[in-house]
């Protein structure tokens, strides 16, 4: 929802009526899936992901904006090392946990999650720089979310809320219809 209201302000693109049909109702399956008790409530987790998600919004259309006028592989180079780069710099001695990272097992693991995550973003960068409207992209990217509880009832056994989960992905899946 953040990246069609920057989307619209920034970069003036818009959704017709049938695709902000379809991100509202690929957004409601989202919180279906995710909804844990009938009474609402914002904990400290929750308060930060919604900072993030404000955050992830308007870093979309940003990133859209700039791909006009840049390449996407020297951008999204820059956009993973500088914050890394940063961080190093604002906190110097976390920088000693690194040792942890580099055993065997470890890094192994770190290095499939960056290439299972560098596939991602490069395909998502490529959808942002190729596609018309950020907005309907990243509607669409939000079927993430649905793939992730699909996979954590198959692989982690998350069983809890299973008719609820189950809800939450077959709408976000019917509504990517209507957004594309």
């Amino acid at each position: 929802m953040f990246t069609i209201l920057a989307s619209t302000l920034i970069l003036n693109e818009g959704l017709g009526i049938k695709q902000l049909a379809g991100a509202l109702l690929i957004f409601s399956g989202a919180i279906i899936v995710n909804i844990q008790s009938k009474k609402f409530s914002l904990k400290k987790g929750g308060l930060f992901a919604l900072i993030a998600a404000m955050f992830f919004g308007f870093a979309t259309s940003n990133d859209k904006f700039l791909l006009n006028s840049f390449q996407i592989y020297p951008y999204l180079s820059i956009a993973f090392i500088a914050p890394a780069i940063l961080m190093g710099i604002i906190y110097p001695k976390k920088l000693r946990h690194i040792k942890s990272f580099l055993q065997k097992t470890v890094l192994i693991k770190i290095v499939l999650l960056c290439i299972v995550y560098g596939i991602s973003e490069i395909a998502f960068y490529l959808a942002l720089k190729t596609g018309n409207n950020s907005s309907q992209i990243a509607s669409i990217n939000l079927t993430g979310v649905i793939v992730t509880v699909l996979l954590a009832i198959i692989f982690l056994k998350e069983r809890t809320h299973l008719v609820q989960k189950l809800l939450g992905a077959v709408v976000a899946f019917i509504e990517l219809f209507l957004i594309s």
